[in-house]
């Protein structure tokens, strides 16, 4: 049969009514969604050690392992410039279904065996306008908006962003890969500390289904045309998130 993924909280964690509740929140969320770039969440169940999820399951590694054995990947320009792309996406679709996804990190990216795609893993920390719960972040990677002590900060797709700013600082820094030029000046406008300054990746539509989605080489994607100077919608208001959602969890697998 089809090879899927378990995955539950930790015994420890499974009664707590904060972690449920995020649980719960990231099936429901990613139960809707569908892109190549996105794990798919298949099924909700329950059982005598309580709730779980069904999804795909993914045969390949987290980003920080795929460096840890394969240190140069990104000295391949094509390389480079089809992760970015991947990631740029997924990031797109998340935002065009009014989802803000607040937790980009290596491990929550997922490098397949097969094609070196992309995957994009756990929705848990997600933002959208139906779930505004937060439960986490990752303070190397989370923008400043996200660790804000401000009762309700502003987060918007520039929030993404800025952690894939933060993501590519990441791999030019801990493993030997040289970043290209253009991915260079990519990263510094994307760190601008401001939420109000900070470039934003283009959701049109049409932008993002011919030139990211569907772009066929890889050596022919301009990085820098994929963001433009003002948001497509609003910033949208949060309470502070936990900051450990992803240390309640289990994984096994796969199952049939």
């Amino acid at each position: 049969g089809k090879q899927l993924m378990m995955k539950r909280l930790l015994p420890c964690h499974a009664t707590t009514p904060k972690y449920q509740l995020a649980f719960k929140k990231e099936f429901e969320m990613g139960y809707l969604l569908e892109h190549q770039n996105l794990v798919r969440y298949h099924e909700w169940g329950e059982d005598e050690q309580g709730p779980f999820i069904l999804m795909e399951y993914i045969d390949g590694w987290t980003l920080r392992e795929f460096l840890t054995s394969v240190p140069d990947y990104f000295d391949d320009i094509e390389n480079e410039r089809e992760f970015i792309k991947q990631i740029l996406s997924v990031l797109g679709y998340l935002h065009s279904h009014q989802i803000v996804y607040l937790d980009l990190k290596p491990d929550n990216i997922m490098i397949t065996r097969i094609g070196r795609k992309v995957k994009l893993i756990d929705l848990g920390c997600s933002y959208s306008d139906t779930f505004t719960d937060t439960a986490g972040l990752n303070q190397n990677f989370a923008a400043p908006e996200q660790r804000s002590t401000t009762k309700s900060p502003h987060f918007s797709p520039q929030t993404d962003l800025y952690a894939l700013g933060r993501l590519l600082k990441w791999i030019s820094e801990s493993s030997t890969c040289r970043l290209s030029k253009s991915a260079k000046r990519l990263t510094n406008k994307l760190l601008i500390e401001q939420i109000e300054k900070r470039p934003i990746y283009k959701l049109a539509a049409e932008h993002l289904i011919g030139n990211v989605a569907n772009v066929g080489s890889a050596k022919n994607f301009d990085l820098e045309s994929c963001i433009a100077a003002k948001p497509d919608f609003e910033p949208m208001q949060d309470g502070q998130g936990s900051g450990d959602y992803d240390e309640k969890l289990q994984f096994s697998g796969p199952a049939s």
